[in-house]
């Protein structure tokens, strides 16, 4: 709604400098690869929740929902396969280096 970002860009002016009212809470000004680093931290096999979703499940569900009675089962990951997770390596995979080139 127009009302909603009108009174949210209102708030914004009392916490940004002029030339950052409009993008606010959005976009990062700064390059801070040691916060990135602690988020991916916090990304591990032992941290995660996983969904699988489908229409048709081979094993019997546990749990049906509220409202809509979709079933479901809550279960957790066995400690092996998080290990095996867990010790994973792909030296491949790595974070780009910074790109001057995009605008920030």
């Amino acid at each position: 709604d127009p009302i909603d970002y009108t009174c949210s860009t209102a708030g914004f002016m009392h916490l940004y400098p002029e030339k950052h009212i409009l993008a606010g809470p959005y976009k990062c000004y700064e390059y801070d690869p040691e916060s990135i680093k602690e988020c991916v931290s916090f990304l591990t096999p032992s941290n995660m929740i996983m969904v699988v979703q489908s229409k048709k499940f081979e094993e019997p569900t546990m749990l049906s929902e509220r409202w809509y009675k979709t079933q479901y089962t809550i279960d957790d990951i066995s400690k092996d396969l998080c290990e095996k997770w867990q010790s994973a390596s792909n030296e491949s995979l790595h974070f780009p280096e910074r790109n001057d080139m995009i605008a920030s």
